[in-house]
Order: structure tokens, then sequence, then C-alpha cells
């Protein structure tokens, strides 16, 4: 199995593992999909027949750090008023669509219109109004329509994606960036070692030394293409804006030595 993170495109049936992805990227947690079929307890054969059912979602998202809470309602107002709650709080859902048979993900509000992550999507992700979501969401059942979601909310509090809006800047300016950005992020924090106690923005820190290593890298490898280091250090850059990631301050020149032999490694791939 390839190995792959969030804001990806699905395989036929794992909608479960990628609303999971997804949700879990949001709030700073890169995880591959080859993990998250294994926290399931769903094999990709299992969810290409079957798919993924709510207890297995549960499952996955606490062995991520992650409280699962859920929600159940046949009320079209209180199940808004709810979704309004936890979004205002950076707090992603995991909704059941497509009359149960489709899992996606909530990521935020902006005005009347709602973000959404669908890893089966031609787009992945999207902006629509209330009434595109409740007609996506609601399950008819007899004569009635009842609406089912979970909210992830961490444990711990980290890095999560508050501006929805420049991730999905992102999606449609730099695709490739938008494809590995759970990769990208995944080496910032092990390299710069970031969590709750760290005071120091790395995007401060990149753009401080952003010359620096450009052109040492330059020097040391005449052959190496200027514009396309450039880029790669923009995306990372790009990424830990995103995040806002922080990094303790007694660790930055070990971690600007990580990171410039990082890029330098990806001249050779």
């Amino acid at each position: 199995m390839k190995e792959i993170y969030g804001f990806n495109y699905q395989q036929y049936g794992n909608c479960g593992q990628f609303a999971l992805l997804n949700a879990l990227l949001l709030l700073g947690i890169p995880v591959t999909n080859k993990q998250a079929h294994i926290k399931t307890g769903i094999t990709i054969t299992k969810s290409t027949i079957s798919g993924t059912d709510s207890k297995n979602i549960v499952k996955g998202l606490k062995c991520f750090n992650c409280k699962a809470i859920k929600f159940q309602s046949d009320s079209e107002s209180d199940t808004k008023k709810s979704i309004d709650d936890f979004l205002s709080k950076n707090i992603p859902l995991i909704i059941g669509c497509d009359n149960y048979d489709h899992w996606a993900v909530l990521a935020s509000k902006k005005d009347n219109k709602y973000y959404w992550l669908d890893s089966a999507d031609e787009d992945i992700i999207g902006l629509s109004y209330w009434d595109e979501i409740e007609d996506w969401i609601k399950y008819e059942d007899e004569d009635d329509y009842k609406y089912f979601f979970i909210a992830v909310k961490p444990k711990e509090s980290g890095y999560s994606i508050s501006n929805l809006n420049e991730l999905y800047k992102i999606s449609y300016k730099n695709e490739d960036l938008f494809f590995t950005c759970g990769e990208k992020l995944n080496d910032l924090l092990e390299i710069f070692e970031c969590d709750c106690r760290a005071n120091y923005s790395v995007a401060k820190l990149l753009n401080q030394y952003k010359e620096t290593i450009i052109d040492g890298i330059c020097r040391l490898y005449y052959y190496a293409d200027r514009t396309e280091i450039e880029k790669l250090f923009n995306d990372y850059l790009a990424i830990a804006e995103l995040y806002n990631l922080k990094v303790d301050k007694e660790i930055r020149v070990q971690a600007l030595i990580e990171f410039t032999i990082l890029l330098t490694l990806c001249l050779f791939e």
C-alpha cells in the first residue's frame, strides 16, 4: 500500500480512513493511510467490500489521542447549531453523508458557507452553503430525516489549521504542496520538535535564514537547481505558517542544520 497522508484521493471503499486522515491533518496530526487502516482495524480489502462503520472510526481516533464525540439527531436546527458550535472551536467533524454510504469532513465555517473535505471528490476541498450540506448529510428514515457526525477533539493542545481559506488557496495554487501537506508537516514536527512548550515561530526562523541556507546548498552542490530548492523551501515555509508551528529557542541551530540536510537530500531523490 502506498504511504500517503490526508488531503489526497481515496481508494474505492476507504472513505472512512481518509475522513479520519483529513480530520487529523486539520488538527496537525499527520497519519498515513496504512496507519489509519491498522488503527481502525479494517483492511483495505475489507473496506472495499463493506466500508468502515462509526465504531471503527472512533476506535482509530482514540489511537491517535483524540476524543470522538458522537452526535445523532432528527432535528435539522439542532444539528446545525451543534455543527456551528464545534466548528467555531476549530473541532473538525467526520460526517455521515450520502445516506450513510460515505464519510467526509466538515472543517470550518466562513460567513454562511462551510469548508468540507471529501477525498472522493475531484476537488477534495470545497465551500458550500448550509442547504447543500444539509442535503448531503441527512439520512432518510421512512418519513423522517436523521443526522450523524463524529466531532474530533484532540486530548492535548497542539497545532491545527485555523484559517481554512489559506488551505483552500493552496489546493488550487500549489496542488503538489496540497497533496504533500501531511508529509511536510511530519518532517517539520520531527525536525523542530514542535510541542506546546515551544515559543519561537518556525516560519520566522526559516525566513531569517532562508538565503543563507539556499546559498549554502548551491555553493556546495554547483549542479543544484536554485529555483527547485527555493520552491521546496517555500513549500515547507508555507506549512510552518499554515500551522503556526513553534520551536524551542534552545534547539534552533540544530533544527536548522537538520532542515538544511533534509533539503540537500531532496536533491538526490
